[in-house]
């Protein structure tokens, strides 16, 4: 047992290695040329050759170094500037503890929170009451106080409430809720209300005579920051024009980018027309399509696209027999792609971008996740030389073939694996007492 799995070890190490890119299988080629300094991302724009050439989703595209290894890279918009996009994120708690000073007029609720690590900066406070008129102060475990704030839920006479405040953001444990003008004078409807029931608090909601709280909430505001992508608004290349009646068919060059959007305009503001897009995305004698169909309106001449990756569009435009068709220009909200390499660990030197050929599966590095956590970092933007015929490329069944023969070595090496440590556990026996 121990002898086969040592001879099937070195054939599967060696097959996993030769596993690595194929130089002969990628037509064309582009170098780039690695700096000296060493931010925390490299962005190589993507260019019309390389979306010309490439799948959707740039699968048949390797980057190899200058020793031939392979180079992880992601898929990412080319940023314009990074931008933050801030939400609400609620920081669990519950109430403590809860006393009245009828001398002072006041009353504190303690409020501890389940997490410290996150500074909250922002408090909520949600009551069924609509005739009162007070006031909040809060005060932290740390010493810190903040300045009062008036607290109204007026809905008889006017429309104002104020049941929502933000403050420094605070690290902390255990807050103090301090309510002024605690004890309010009441109608005898509301105490009546009230009649029979006892003062108490649960872990959220608070209920006395002066004031019920449904719900105190507490929150930290937090903020992602993601890429904020180069969009342009260009023409696309008109292939051919077809009129049929009262219906123009028009192909538009789209060179498999990524496009957002469609805008179409005329020398007609009131231009109303039912518009129909097929997208086509061709592979060898195989073709793709997928279909966009929707009225374009004066005051929404955009027409919003799925990221289909299509070499062309067919634009179908019904009832289209007046003039201004005549000067209609369609053009494309494109973002921009970049190649994403991790800065510190690229390879230095030249690297090569070798791409096109037959399909096949995009490669699978788990960069993209790990990249996010570099958003907000300084970055480089390197610009890839000319598209060239690459040398190496071997237009034959050669490469083809050897591909094939590791998927077979590596296939059967598992197998055998699997087969040889299932007898070998088979042959356990435990151990009687």
């Amino acid at each position: 047992m121990k002898k086969v799995l040592f001879l099937l070890m070195p054939l599967l190490s060696f097959a996993l290695s030769a596993a690595e890119v194929c130089a002969e299988a990628y037509p064309c080629c582009k170098t780039v040329g690695i700096p000296a300094e060493r931010p925390a991302l490299f962005l190589i724009p993507v260019d019309g050759e390389i979306y010309r050439r490439t799948e959707p989703g740039l699968a048949n595209l390797r980057i190899v170094s200058s020793s031939g290894e392979q180079v992880p890279y992601a898929v990412l918009p080319l940023p314009l500037g990074w931008k933050t996009e801030y939400s609400l994120l609620r920081i669990k708690g519950k109430i403590v503890g809860f006393r009245e000073d009828k001398k002072a007029n006041t009353a504190t609720i303690e409020y501890e929170l389940e997490k410290t690590d996150l500074p909250v900066g922002f408090l909520r406070l949600r009551t069924p009451d609509r005739d009162f008129d007070k006031s909040v102060t809060l005060e932290f475990d740390n010493g810190a106080k903040t300045e009062q704030f008036r607290f109204f839920d007026h809905a008889k006479n006017v429309r104002f409430r104020n049941s929502e405040f933000r403050f420094p953001p605070q690290k902390t444990r255990r807050i103090k809720i301090r309510i002024g003008n605690f004890a309010e004078k009441r109608a005898a409807a509301a105490a009546l209300e009230h009649k029979g029931k006892k003062d108490t608090f649960t872990e959220s909601c608070l209920f006395t005579r002066e004031l019920r709280l449904e719900e105190i909430c507490f929150f930290v505001r937090s903020g992602k920051t993601s890429p904020d992508p180069v969009r342009k608004i260009l023409p696309l290349k008109e292939l051919s024009r077809e009129k049929k009646g009262r219906t123009t068919v028009i192909r538009l060059e789209t060179g498999r980018r990524k496009i957002v959007s469609l805008h179409f305009k005329t020398s007609t503001p009131k231009y109303l027309r039912e518009v129909e897009v097929r997208a086509v995305r061709r592979s060898g004698n195989a073709a793709a399509e997928h279909h966009f169909t929707k009225k374009i309106e004066p005051r929404i001449p955009e027409f919003l696209v799925e990221d289909f990756r299509a070499d062309e569009y067919v634009v179908t435009i019904r009832n289209g027999d007046d003039p201004e068709l005549a000067g209609l220009v369609i053009s494309a909200c494109i973002e921009e792609e970049a190649l994403w390499l991790e800065g510190t660990t690229a390879p230095a030197g030249t690297l090569k971008l070798l791409y096109g050929g037959e399909r096949s599966a995009a490669p699978q590095y788990g960069l993209r996740q790990y990249v996010s956590n570099l958003y907000g970092k300084e970055w480089k933007k390197l610009t890839a030389s000319p598209e060239t015929a690459n040398p190496d490329f071997r237009n034959g069944s050669s490469g083809r073939f050897f591909q094939q023969a590791i998927g077979w070595i590596i296939g059967a090496a598992a197998v055998i694996l699997a087969i040889l440590a299932r007898k070998s556990f088979s042959k356990i026996v435990p151990e009687k007492e």
